[in-house]
This record gives C-alpha cells, sequence and structure tokens, in this order.
C-alpha cells in the first residue's frame, strides 16, 4: 500500500480490519500507515465497533487531527465575505486606504476557511492551505489596525500615547511578525516530527506563537484604551458623540481587535485539544 491512491476502489477486509484493531489505541506516530489507509475503507461499515476505531485512526493519522465543523466554516466563510464588501464599500465612499489591507485579510480569511470546508468533507485535503491563510492574514488585520490607528494618533494628539506613534506601529507590527514566524517554525516542527517527542515540542511552539499573538492584540487594546481615555479627559472628545469618521475608526478598530483575539482564543483551544 506505499503508493496508494485514495481514489482507487478497496474493499474493507480481514486484513484491513485486524491492522486496525491493532493499531485503534496508539498514538498517531506509533500507528501504522497501512492502518491508516485500512481505516479509509472501514469507516462505513455495518459494524458499529470497527467504524468508531476505523475513524479514531483516520482522524488522528492524518494532519488535521480532528473533523472540522462544516457549519462554523460556512458561517464564517460569510461573514468574512460580508465584511469584504462592506470594507471596499468604505473604501470608494471615504477614502479608507488602510482597509485595503482589512479587505485582503478577509480574502485570506475566506480562502482559509473554504480549504477548511473542504476539508470537512474530505480529511485528505485542504490542510496545508487553510493553515497558512489562517495563519498569515491575521497579520493583515493587525497591520491595518497598528497602521490605522497610528494615523488617527498622529492626527489628534500623539503626545497622549506613551511612545511616538510610529515608533508604536513598528514596535507592535515586528512583534507581531515574531509571533507568525514561531507559529510556523512550531507547524513545520510539528508537522515533520517523527516522534511522538518531537511532534509535543512543535505543538508547544506554535501554541506559544499564538498565545504571543492574543498577549500583543490585547497589548494594542490596551493602548487604544489608554488613549482614547486620555482623549477624554483632557480634550473633552467623548467617542458617543463624535463625527461619524471618528466612530467608524474606533469601532472598526474595535470589531477588528475582537475578531482577532477571538480567532486566537479558538485556535489555543483547537491545538491543546489536539495535543
Amino acid at each position: 500500500m506505499s503508493d496508494w491512491d485514495f481514489r482507487q476502489v478497496l474493499h474493507c477486509n480481514s486484513t484491513m480490519k485486524a491492522l486496525i484493531d491493532a493499531n485503534w489505541q496508539r498514538h498517531k506516530l506509533d500507528m501504522a500507515y497501512d492502518a491508516f489507509i485500512s481505516s479509509y475503507y472501514c469507516r462505513e461499515t455495518g459494524n458499529a465497533t470497527l467504524t468508531r476505531e476505523a475513524n479514531r485512526i483516520w482522524v488522528a493519522y492524518n494532519n488535521w487531527g480532528y473533523w472540522p465543523n462544516n457549519g462554523w466554516a460556512m458561517f464564517t466563510l460569510v461573514a468574512f465575505g460580508l465584511s469584504a464588501l462592506l470594507h471596499i464599500y468604505q473604501i470608494l465612499r471615504s477614502r479608507y486606504w488602510s482597509f485595503v489591507m482589512v479587505v485582503m485579510g478577509c480574502g485570506g480569511e475566506m480562502y482559509g476557511w473554504s480549504m477548511r470546508w473542504i476539508g470537512g468533507q474530505n480529511l485528505l485535503r485542504g490542510y496545508g492551505e487553510q493553515l497558512a491563510a489562517l495563519t498569515v492574514s491575521p497579520i493583515v488585520f493587525s497591520g491595518a489596525l497598528y497602521s490605522l490607528f497610528g494615523s488617527l494618533a498622529r492626527s489628534m494628539n500623539p503626545s497622549l500615547l506613551p511612545i511616538g506613534s510610529k515608533k508604536l506601529t513598528w514596535w507592535l507590527f515586528g512583534v507581531e511578525f515574531f509571533t507568525l514566524l514561531v507559529q510556523v517554525g512550531g507547524g513545520a516542527t510539528a508537522a515533520g516530527a517523527e516522534d511522538a517527542s518531537t511532534f509535543n515540542v512543535g505543538s508547544w511552539i506554535m501554541l506559544g506563537g499564538i498565545v504571543a499573538q492574543l498577549v500583543v492584540t490585547l497589548i494594542f487594546l490596551a493602548v487604544f484604551g489608554v488613549y482614547f481615555s486620555r482623549l477624554r479627559s483632557r480634550h473633552n472628545v467623548d467617542i458617543r458623540y463624535a463625527d461619524s469618521h471618528l466612530k467608524v475608526v474606533f469601532w472598526g478598530i474595535i470589531a477588528i481587535s475582537s475578531l482577532i483575539v477571538i480567532r486566537c482564543i479558538l485556535a489555543v483551544s483547537r491545538s491543546w485539544a489536539t495535543r
């Protein structure tokens, strides 16, 4: 079975059943490859026990490690599509050029979640594509946030920031990019692991990168909150009564930051669950 093509039609036989029975309780890295192939053909038999064991091997051995939720993937795909259309409208109407990066990020998210939907149909497909897209896209969103907030602070009162607006933007983006490298490095280590120990190291590194990204986003939100708090106390600027331009920027930053935080939390929970 070393040259296996999943499109070829085979029937679940006694040899396949024996392989499944011998491997279904093992760690992924200790499972026989032939047991993985056997599980593909024995997942829909009339035997409930065999079906359960085959599904255990099938889900554990492939890169996903679980079945992606198709309903959630479709909902998220539509949500990012609507967000992209909204930001395109804002670009055309108000010339918020920082929103170009938001549209790019939405495009990346839509591609990534479409790959997750495809993976929910066939676990042999979509994993690498969705991993790359959903890892990089939040960095694009973050870049848009930092650029937009930096421009806003410079136009209103940059002295209210703890450091210069340009320095803050580049510092945040630099740390964000570093967290991306950590996630990619951890993912590559786990994907190329040949033993459980190396796999766990890679998983922990990737998880650490995701947590670091979450921390950076929370730091940004803290700085954002401090800035608007000072703006209100020193210049009597209340966002509730501000002009529409400022309201759009303020709530846009809050909305995108919230989505990034939710994404990080979901990624952490997924990584923890599949360790």
